[in-house]
């Protein structure tokens, strides 16, 4: 059973995201894809691209299906394959380029935010399994965003200030 939607967390993290013009928040640490989307996520390559406006989009691997489902606060979830025969590179490359197509489908590549600091408090269900930060996932976004920024600050002050949740 899902928690009911923290509508007071949510409202805080965009008026944050207005205060600094930001479209969007992209984030993969399990801690703060759970904060904004209530997905606890199983190995970790998950995403969650979270817009200053409009609902967020949960991207997680394919066998999760049944568990994003029943727990998201959002319905609007893509699925990626954690192994595909077609494409060699490691399943969050997958998860990434499906960030990419929300950013540019939703016209949020203005002004993004990503996670600098894959630093997270509690580590996905499956422990032990690569979550760690690579600087070319910042680095793919500065491809074709007009700006991009560490998320960190923005997070660590709204998950500071915590609700009745």
């Amino acid at each position: 059973m899902a928690w009911a939607i923290d509508k007071a967390k949510l409202d805080r993290v965009r008026s944050l995201m207005k205060d600094q013009d930001l479209s969007a928040l992209v984030c993969r640490a399990p801690d703060n894809v759970l904060y904004l989307t209530n997905y606890w996520c199983m190995k970790g390559y998950d995403a969650v691209v979270f817009p200053r406006e409009g609902g967020p989009t949960l991207i997680a691997l394919e066998p999760q299906q049944a568990d994003a489902e029943r727990n998201s606060w959002t319905k609007d979830i893509l699925y990626f394959k954690g192994y595909d025969e077609r494409d060699p590179r490691p399943p969050q490359f997958r998860a990434w380029d499906r960030a990419y197509d929300v950013l540019k489908q939703r016209g949020l590549t203005d002004k993004v935010a990503v996670e600098l600091n894959m630093g997270t408090q509690s580590a996905d269900r499956m422990v032990g399994e690569p979550t760690t930060f690579m600087m070319s996932y910042f680095e793919s976004f500065q491809k074709f965003c007009g700006q991009v920024v560490d998320a960190t600050p923005l997070l660590n002050e709204a998950r500071a200030i915590k609700t009745a949740q």
